[in-house]
């Protein structure tokens, strides 16, 4: 069987399919955790990052600021069969920060004890945080027509149930509350010509051994199994 050449733009839900269903898909890129909000509008001045201990954070924040995803899918698109997205790092919201957005996420919240000094919170599921996803999946689909890069979505709904029956309890958003606020930003991606692939309801539930940990999207095996017969399903039918 041929290889599906795979470039990554979201978290580690996506990530996971390649993980938990290694063949026969290649990663030809990895954009983590930079949200379409950011990662497809206008860049902000790089920080200072060499307290960050970890490459992959420190890659993944400087990736942010810079808004480099296009510039990364450009680079690949030649060797790129599917781009898969998943948009569960955008319920952290944005900064606005010297004219251009960042992405606030966990690594951010740590990085900086809060937004990166100078930075504005726009929150997730505001009106202006909604317009900037607009505005950068209209980039991103412009994106990927330019090069004639098919890619494929991953929808779901964050969840706090384990496979096992019990609750998964969250000191954050409960899940149902995460899940309405999503539905517009789903909608958008329709809207601008994007297939989303949504998750049954059979598999969205919460691995209590998933590798990175229970978590509101870290979800059992059969889920990225599940996936991956779409991804191939996508690549095949081209």
């Amino acid at each position: 069987m041929a290889q599906i050449q795979t470039f990554i733009h979201g978290s580690c839900v996506a990530r996971d399919v390649l993980r938990v269903v290694p063949e026969p898909f290649r990663l030809r890129g990895y954009v983590a955790r930079q949200t379409i909000a950011s990662g497809f509008t206008k860049p902000a001045p790089v920080p200072d990052l060499s307290h960050i201990g970890s490459a992959f954070q420190r890659r993944a924040l400087e990736g942010d600021f810079a808004s480099n995803v296009a510039t990364q899918i450009r680079a690949e698109a030649r060797r790129t069969d599917i781009v898969l997205l998943d948009i569960a790092s955008d319920r952290h919201g944005v900064a606005a920060i010297g004219g251009g957005y960042a992405s606030t996420t966990p690594d951010h919240i740590r990085a900086f004890n809060g937004v990166v000094p100078g930075g504005r919170r726009i929150r997730f599921g505001s009106d202006r945080h909604l317009d900037l996803f607009r505005a950068g999946a209209e980039r991103a689909a412009r994106t990927l027509d330019r090069y004639s890069l098919p890619s494929l979505v991953l929808g779901f709904d964050f969840t706090q149930q384990m496979c096992d029956g019990s609750t998964y309890e969250t000191s954050g958003m409960p899940a149902d509350e995460i899940n309405v606020t999503y539905e517009p930003y789903y909608r958008l991606l329709e809207e601008t010509g994007f297939e989303v692939s949504w998750l049954p309801t059979e598999h969205t539930l919460i691995d209590p051994v998933h590798k990175w940990g229970p978590g509101l999207d870290h979800f059992i095996e059969p889920a990225y199994q599940w996936w991956a017969e779409q991804v191939r399903g996508v690549t095949e039918s081209r």
